[in-house]
């Protein structure tokens, strides 16, 4: 009997972790990062931590580890071997049909290709822009995304001026803007504008907590368990806030 074959793989061994380590190949190269796991599934995406862009990876950044795009077809963010063809501001009708990095949205009159933004991540948009929009995609499916856009000034007294599934919030001295409807409610605590419910704003200079946007002067302005309508310093004119919050709700 001759030696065995050396190109010849014996189906009866068992599977066994292959660990490459790029040292072995690239002696010079210095510190390398670790060894690479040949088993490493080729579906997870670059280290993000959970709370400031939700899912497997980040669709803001269209890519993925090892496999292709990042992509927002469905609720969550998933990786995918290619992303769609349609540029931003392109009318979509389908969820796949956006390049990686954007996301088919529903808009007013359909879908529309938008740069997809982490609404906890304040880097997620460039320039001016900022994180909004309800986050629903074109086929009705809602995500916990948005789409970056200028800002929008509202009306912190006009919950219409502000389209679905967003709030007017009051963002800094008497600026305002359309943001993604928070859900904290009144008397509960919170550290931003646009945590608490439409309607609501974040109050105070340490323990921050919900209330009441109101309009001054208005008759039965606030619920009497919520306190009188007072204007505070960065008030847009006629608005104000309920100044006595009600107990946390259970």
């Amino acid at each position: 009997m001759g030696e065995p074959d050396a190109g010849r793989v014996d189906a009866s061994m068992p599977d066994v972790q292959v660990v490459l380590d790029a040292t072995e190949f690239f002696p010079d190269s210095g510190d390398v990062g670790p060894a690479v796991d040949a088993n490493y599934p080729s579906d997870v995406a670059t280290d993000t931590p959970p709370e400031m862009c939700p899912g497997m990876c980040r669709p803001d950044e269209g890519r993925c580890r090892d496999l292709g795009a990042c992509v927002l077809w469905s609720d969550t963010a998933s990786c995918v071997p290619l992303g769609g063809s349609l540029i931003l501001g392109s009318p979509c009708e389908e969820t796949d049909q956006c390049m990686a990095g954007l996301a088919c949205f529903a808009g007013a009159s359909g879908g529309v290709c938008g740069r997809v933004c982490c609404r906890a991540d304040p880097t997620s948009c460039e320039d001016e822009d900022v994180c909004t929009g309800s986050g629903m995609l074109v086929d009705g499916t809602m995500t916990d995304f948005g789409v970056c856009g200028p800002s929008r000034s509202c009306s912190l007294l006009n919950p219409a001026s502000c389209g679905e599934g967003e709030g007017c919030y009051l963002i800094e001295e008497g600026e305002t803007d359309c943001r993604p409807a928070g859900s904290i409610g009144v008397g509960e605590a919170c550290e931003g504008p646009s945590d608490c419910l439409p309607g609501l704003g974040c109050v105070g200079a340490f323990n921050k907590q919900c209330a009441r946007n109101c309009r001054i002067g208005a008759p039965d302005a606030c619920p009497p368990a919520e306190g009188e309508c007072r204007a505070f310093a960065d008030s847009p004119e006629g608005a104000g806030l309920c100044s006595g919050s009600a107990s946390p709700r259970p």
